[in-house]
C-alpha cells in the first residue's frame, strides 16, 4: 500500500449501515492548498444508512444528495433516512453507453478474458466521459461548485465507479495529483465483497454476485488510465469540462469551495 493509500483509508467515515465512505478533505493539491475536510463525503448508497447516521449528516448540515445512478435505480432504491426536507435530492444518472448498463461491466470482462482487469475497467469507464459527450460528468462537477449544494454526498449504488469517476474528474480539475487521486480510488477495493453481496440481494442488481468480487475491485491503475486519457484526449480534466459548458469561474469557485491552505484545513 501506498502513503496515498493509507491517507485514503484514513479519510474513511464510519456511519452505521454503509460499507464505502469518505471524505474527500485532506488530499493535497498544487500551490501548498488541500481539500477542505467536511465538505464532500463519496459513499455507496446511503439507502442502507440507519436512521442515527442520517441524522449526523442532518446535523453536521448536509444540504445534498447528488445521484449518479439510471433513474430507475433512483426510484426504485431511494436514499432512505436522507429523504428529508432539509435535503436536496438531485439525480445526475451517469450511463456507460447510450443504451445504459449494455454493454455492461461485467460482460466487458468477462469478454475480454485474459485482458487485465484494470484495463477493461478503463476501457468501461470512458463511456462515462463520452456518452453524451460527457455532459453528465459536467453537471455532476457543476453541482459541487455550486456553494448552496455544499455540503455534499456524492453516491452511486457501490460508491466506486461513477462515483469514483466523477470525483476523480473534479479533484483533478482543481490540481490534486493523479497519483492522489488514484489511491483514493482504490480504497474502495476492501470494500468490494461486502457491497458486492449486498447488492445481489436487491432485484436491480441480480446480475452482480461473489463470482464478479475481484472483477469488481479497484485498482489504482485504472484510475491512472483514465486520468492519462482525459490529458492525451482532451486536455485534462479541466479542459474537459470547460468544453462542456462549465466557465473558467465556475472552475474557480469550485477551487475557493474546496481548497484550503494546508495548514489552515477547517472541517
Amino acid at each position: 500500500m501506498t502513503g496515498g493509500a493509507s491517507k485514503a483509508h484514513e479519510r474513511r467515515v464510519e456511519l452505521d449501515g454503509m460499507l464505502n465512505v469518505r471524505d474527500l478533505g485532506g488530499m493535497p493539491a498544487a500551490e501548498g492548498k488541500q481539500v477542505r475536510s467536511g465538505q464532500i463525503l463519496r459513499m455507496d448508497s446511503p439507502q442502507f444508512m440507519t436512521e442515527s447516521a442520517a441524522g449526523t449528516l442532518l446535523g453536521g448540515g448536509f444540504r445534498t444528495v447528488l445521484d449518479l445512478r439510471y433513474p430507475t435505480e433512483s426510484e426504485q432504491e431511494g436514499i432512505g433516512f436522507l429523504a428529508h426536507e432539509r435535503i436536496r435530492h438531485v439525480n445526475v444518472p451517469i450511463a456507460s453507453s447510450d443504451n445504459q448498463t449494455a454493454p455492461g461491466l461485467r460482460q466487458m470482462l468477462e469478454a475480454a478474458e485474459g485482458q487485465p482487469p484494470a484495463e477493461v475497467v478503463y476501457e468501461y469507464y470512458q463511456g462515462y466521459f463520452t456518452t453524451a459527450n460527457g455532459k453528465a460528468i459536467t453537471t455532476a462537477v457543476r453541482e459541487m461548485a455550486n456553494a448552496d449544494s455544499l455540503p455534499l454526498i456524492v453516491h452511486c449504488a457501490a460508491g466506486k465507479d461513477r462515483t469514483g469517476c466523477v470525483v476523480a474528474t473534479a479533484l483533478s480539475a482543481i490540481g490534486v495529483p493523479d497519483e492522489v487521486i488514484a489511491d483514493d480510488y482504490a480504497a474502495s477495493a476492501d470494500a468490494v465483497p461486502a457491497i458486492v453481496a449486498r447488492l445481489h440481494g436487491l432485484g436491480t442488481y441480480g446480475d452482480i454476485d461473489q463470482t464478479t468480487v475481484d472483477l469488481q475491485r479497484t485498482r489504482a491503475e485504472t484510475m491512472l488510465l483514465v486520468l492519462q486519457w482525459l490529458k492525451d484526449e482532451h486536455g485534462g480534466a479541466r479542459r474537459f469540462l470547460l468544453e462542456r459548458g462549465m466557465t473558467e469561474d465556475e472552475l474557480e469557485r469550485l477551487e475557493a469551495l474546496l481548497l484550503v491552505d494546508a495548514d489552515e484545513d477547517v472541517a
